[in-house]
């Protein structure tokens, strides 16, 4: 297989800063994740049972009724949330365009389902709401992005 990286003009979500300044905690002393963790991007439960700093990462909230997704973030970086958000939003990559460095503690709450349904059966705010709500904001711009191209790929023959 032959491939090469290329930078292409693409729509995206750009996460940025909204107006005022971001309502977002500096981490402190939190954990580093287990290095085999990796890939997951949640840990089931609250962050915090006891009185020990949790790790690192998306701990999702268990008091939520579907349609409704929370979790609790702990020292993570604007380029991580941008990245989750990515699997939120389907179509176009999230970029992190905030330029806020370092590590950030918050609550993230909102609805994945369907608008329409009014109180008491709905509260919870869209996606883009609950964003705003962390002082940041989602804007689709055209920006340039590194894309992996597949330039040749040969099967080979496996025998019987």
């Amino acid at each position: 297989m032959k491939v090469h990286r290329e930078t292409k003009l693409t729509d995206v979500w750009a996460l940025a800063v909204g107006k005022g300044s971001p309502k977002l905690e500096r981490a402190k002393d939190a954990p580093t994740a287990d290095p085999n963790e990796n890939d997951r991007y949640f840990t089931a439960g609250p962050a915090s049972s006891s009185d020990s700093h949790p790790a690192e990462g998306f701990h999702l909230l268990g008091n939520l009724r579907p349609p409704e997704l929370g979790f609790q973030a702990v020292g993570v970086t604007m380029a991580k949330f941008a990245t989750l958000l990515k699997g939120q939003i389907f179509g176009l990559p999230v970029v992190d365009c905030t330029g806020l460095q370092g590590r950030y503690n918050f609550t993230f709450e909102f609805d994945s389902g369907p608008e329409g349904r009014e109180p008491p059966d709905y509260n919870s705010p869209s996606l883009f709401t609950a964003i705003e709500r962390l002082g940041l904001k989602l804007e689709a711009r055209r920006m340039p992005v590194e894309h992996l191209v597949i330039d040749h790929v040969e099967k080979i023959p496996v025998a019987n």
